[in-house]
This record gives C-alpha cells, structure tokens and sequence, in this order.
C-alpha cells in the first residue's frame, strides 16, 4: 500500500499520519508500505520487523 496526500485521503484525514496507514496495510495482509523516508524513518523502531517498508522517493503529485 502507498501512503499518499490529499487526492487519496482527503475523505479519511486520519490517514495522514503515516502510522494509520502503517496499521492498515498490517491489518489488511498487505506485505509493503510505501511512504516518504521521513515518515518511514519515524515508525522504523516499531514496524519494521513487522512489515516491508518502500521509501518513495518524490511524491507524485510533485512529479511532472
């Protein structure tokens, strides 16, 4: 699953805390989260024997 901006959440604020998104994709049965390196590096203490995490490098609404 992508962690993502406002086109995907706007309708779930909730989901713009990387962590939710995190719990989600776990709960889901999901195997990947893939997020910005700062909100993977903030929640790697606590997920990441939990989950594989993917650090997006640019987001894609900032792509052109």
């Amino acid at each position: 699953m992508e962690h993502t901006a406002g086109s995907s959440f706007a309708s779930n604020p909730i989901y713009f805390d990387p962590e939710n998104s995190i719990i989600l994709t776990i709960e889901g049965g999901c195997n990947a989260v893939a997020s910005t390196m700062d909100g993977l590096a903030m929640l790697s203490r606590k997920y990441a024997h939990k989950i594989h995490f993917m650090s997006k490098i640019n987001h894609n609404e900032l792509l052109t």
